[in-house]
């Protein structure tokens, strides 16, 4: 869509009927093979999947999975350190930095898993390994619904009736993950068929989304006050500093990535929201001028951490610096 955008009326005609056809079917098979149960949200059936890897919601599902338990007993006895003291972890990524071994092997070991059943989804949910109704996923599906149905307008199409209907239902269904009492939106573990209440970075993916009321925006957006900017200097942390999970640099349980604060600032502006999408472009931007284009940052000194030179950092602080976003 941003390409097309960049491109004269022709081109942009041209580069939206070659690309229509492939993102229609992608969507097509999502709905397909991956709402078993007809509600709207599309299942992950391997944390690799929802962009979050090793996020807390997604470790706690693991955790809940008869074959991987072992990874709750570990984290709980404090003997996942024990397990951390060997392997290599992500190449000359600090170990402090990179996940932890024991969420690395249960990964490995989901893949396996998925291996043995050739990826076919069917047999993989008769007993999944880990079966999540992402929250940031779903998030991205929805805002990505509404902008193939722009493409598709654009060049004088009309998105079939059955796929209609169902971006409606995802639009319907994101409200499902809200949960009144605690403020906040979550993931959901299919499995148990129940929210995964860990706060994340992720709370804030329906403003991306742009399927949520104004008023739920504002809410949204006095949480990212409250929870994920009054104690930090470089947000957004992927997750609270206030939670229990929280370390800094450690991979999707502290740090701040660059891609996560593009989503939130392109639905802070959509949503009118035009000062705090300033202030968190112009930290974004502060954190690489300090860091360089590193793959996430210390949300309490800016430090980067993990790899360095990392490409969609560099690519997002363009898009940042132009004011596309």
């Amino acid at each position: 869509m941003r390409v097309g955008e960049k491109l004269s009326s022709a081109d942009r005609y041209s580069w939206y009927q070659a690309v229509y056809p492939k993102l229609l079917a992608y969507h097509e098979w999502l709905y397909k093979e991956r709402d078993p149960d007809g509600t709207g949200l599309i299942v992950q059936i391997h944390p690799w999947e929802t962009g979050l890897d090793t996020t807390p919601s997604n470790i706690v599902a693991l955790q809940r999975q008869p074959l991987i338990r072992w990874l709750g007993l570990l984290r709980a006895t404090q003997l996942d350190r024990l397990v951390n003291v060997f392997g290599t972890g992500r190449g000359s990524v600090a170990a402090d930095e990179h996940s932890r071994n024991t969420e690395a092997l249960a990964l490995y070991l989901l893949l396996r898993r998925l291996r043995r059943n050739r990826y076919a989804v069917d047999d993989v949910m008769k007993r999944p390994g880990f079966a999540v109704q992402d929250l940031t996923y779903n998030c991205i599906l929805v805002r990505a619904n509404q902008l193939l149905l722009e493409i598709a307008t654009t060049i004088g199409e009309a998105l079939p009736t059955g796929l209609l209907a169902r971006t409606r239902q995802s639009r319907e269904a994101l409200e499902t993950l809200w949960d009144p009492s605690a403020g906040e939106y979550y993931s959901r573990d299919h499995t148990m068929g129940a929210l995964v209440h860990e706060s994340s970075v992720a709370t804030l993916m329906p403003l991306y989304a742009g399927s949520i009321s104004r008023e739920r925006a504002a809410t949204l957006t006095k949480v990212m006050e409250d929870a994920f900017t009054s104690n930090t200097h470089y947000p957004l942390p992927s997750v609270p500093p206030s939670s229990s999970w929280f370390e800094p640099k450690r991979y999707w349980q502290g740090p701040t990535w660059l891609n996560m604060n593009w989503f939130v600032i392109d639905g802070l502006k959509r949503y009118g929201f035009a000062g705090h999408a300033e202030a968190l472009t112009n930290i974004s931007v502060e954190l690489v001028g300090r860091s360089g284009f590193r793959e996430y940052f210390d949300p309490l000194t800016g430090e980067g951490a993990g790899v360095d030179r990392f490409s969609w950092s560099a690519a997002l602080t363009l898009d940042l610096l132009s004011g596309s976003n």
